[in-house]
């Protein structure tokens, strides 16, 4: 398995530290792999939050 896979992995089983060298190719490719798994969750989180205002919104019969 190669850094970068290691990165996304250890981002969805919540392993936070980096195993590889600092200043190392090995360490940006795990970090690059870490945030990519980060941010993709972070988007679904915010879309899921938004439909879920938007469905409370409709149901108390708010228009804000």
């Amino acid at each position: 398995m190669n850094p970068y896979d290691e990165g996304q992995q250890s981002f969805r089983l919540g392993k936070l530290g980096n195993p590889y060298a600092a200043n190392s190719n090995n360490n940006r490719s795990w970090e690059y792999g870490f945030n990519t798994a980060y941010f993709s969750n972070l988007k679904k989180v915010k879309e899921h939050e938004q439909r879920t205002r938007e469905r409370g919104k409709k149901i108390q019969g708010k228009k804000n």
